[in-house]
């Protein structure tokens, strides 16, 4: 969604195309926050492929680094020298097939998390 400000006032314009003016008076975070429920966001696309670093801080920041630690602790030291180690981790790597299924992650929170450490990529801090 983005607000698109004019002349006449306010408008909200949801990423389907729909628009919604702010009538004077009215609580802009309010009706941006109705308009947003009615109107969801598109997800942006999922990276196939994010740097370990981003990965972890994206699984940090949503509060499962540490699920994933203790998954990967419990597989056979080959495995965790490769997760230790990768150069990336992959969308389709089976590792990670494995972990969302033994934590009983969706398919929509697995792309969640790859699309939050693909807005990590740009960021040095």
């Amino acid at each position: 969604m983005r607000l698109e400000f004019t002349p006449e006032g306010t408008m909200l314009i949801a990423d389907d195309g729909t628009r919604r003016e702010l009538k004077e008076g009215e609580d802009q975070e309010t009706v941006a926050a109705a308009f947003r429920a009615e109107h969801p966001d598109k997800p942006g696309p999922v990276p196939q492929s994010v740097s370990p670093a981003d990965f972890r801080i994206a699984l940090d920041q949503m509060g499962l680094l540490d699920e994933v630690e203790a998954y990967v602790a419990t597989l056979p030291k080959a495995a965790q020298i490769k997760w230790q180690w990768a150069v990336s981790i992959d969308r389709d790597n089976p590792l990670i097939a494995a972990a969302a299924q033994s934590e009983n992650w969706s398919v929509e929170q697995v792309d969640g998390v790859f699309r939050l450490a693909g807005s990590l990529a740009s960021s040095l801090a």
